[in-house]
């Protein structure tokens, strides 16, 4: 779960792994563009205050909202084998 938790945080080593591709694929063997990755190639490009700008900002509090609930699930997962 942490090393889950971990490769969502990351960008570049998870988005070479996806294939950084801007499209849904079709099936499960598929490049895909990851919400890191997807955050770092377009907030140089998007201007402030645009709706784009406030898209990104969004997606990384989802991501941020992910990683909390994976690393909590991982405390409470860990806590509960140390009473056993």
């Amino acid at each position: 779960m942490l090393g889950f938790g971990r490769a969502i945080g990351e960008t570049i080593a998870v988005s070479m792994v996806a294939g950084n591709q801007a499209h849904t694929p079709s099936s499960y063997l598929e490049a895909v563009y990851t919400i890191p990755a997807f955050i770092a190639t377009h907030m140089g490009e998007a201007p402030v205050g645009s709706l784009e700008y406030s898209a990104l900002f969004g997606l990384a509090l989802i991501l941020l909202i992910i990683t909390f609930i994976v690393n909590t699930l991982a405390d409470i997962v860990v806590k509960r084998g140390a009473q056993t």
